[in-house]
């Protein structure tokens, strides 16, 4: 059985201070590892400083406003995954911000639950991303001869599991997943590892 995935690590971005530290402190609580700033420059510092997962972003801060430092959080990480939260909720803010990248728009005052519900979401997504492009690199490198090579935990386990089923004999393999997932990827590396290696690998879409 698959160990859970780690709860998202957190970054809190709002120059609400009280309403911040509350949203920290109850999400620490749940579980979910938070840190906090109250505007854009210590955020994006503490962003380039740390591994975040999630950002739960208010639209309406001092200095940068939250559509701005969407873009740059993005700019910065592609598979962070960002909830915008402000008080000032409008259907055209709503829009830019997912149009820009947002995972998702929520309007104070939210639930607690909702919300932690929402980050760890967010988070499987961001890390599922991660892992997609774990793999599409991984192609890049097998279709060129080269030995495969993962950094995450996932990533090594697949790699892993590959060897092992390509020592098999004549056992008929079935990969399964989502389109987009690197299923043929995987083939390939298990026929590329067996003793068929020098027969024709035949892709079917």
């Amino acid at each position: 059985m698959a160990s859970p995935r780690p709860k998202p690590r957190t970054l809190i971005v709002d120059d609400e201070v009280k309403f911040a530290d509350m949203l920290g402190r109850e999400l620490s609580r749940s579980g979910i590892p938070c840190d906090v700033r109250y505007d854009g420059d210590s955020a994006l510092a503490a962003f380039d400083d740390g591994d975040y997962d999630v950002v739960i972003l208010d639209l309406r801060l001092p200095g940068r406003d939250g559509l701005q430092l969407l873009t740059e959080f993005k700019a910065k990480e592609p598979f962070v995954e960002v909830i915008m939260l402000t008080g000032h909720g409008s259907l055209d803010s709503a829009i830019e911000a997912m149009k820009k990248g947002a995972y998702d728009y929520l309007t104070k005052p939210c639930q607690l639950e909702e919300l932690g519900i929402l980050i760890q979401k967010a988070g499987e997504r961001g890390q599922t991303e991660r892992e997609n492009q774990s793999l599409r690199e991984l192609l890049g490198r097998s279709q060129t001869g080269l030995p495969l090579i993962a950094e995450s935990d996932a990533m090594k386990r697949v790699v892993d599991q590959t060897t092992k089923i390509a020592r098999a004999v004549d056992v008929p393999v079935l990969i399964t997943g989502e389109s987009g997932t690197g299923k043929e990827l995987i083939a390939r590396e298990v026929h590329g590892r067996s003793p068929l290696a020098n027969e024709p690998f035949v892709a079917v879409n």
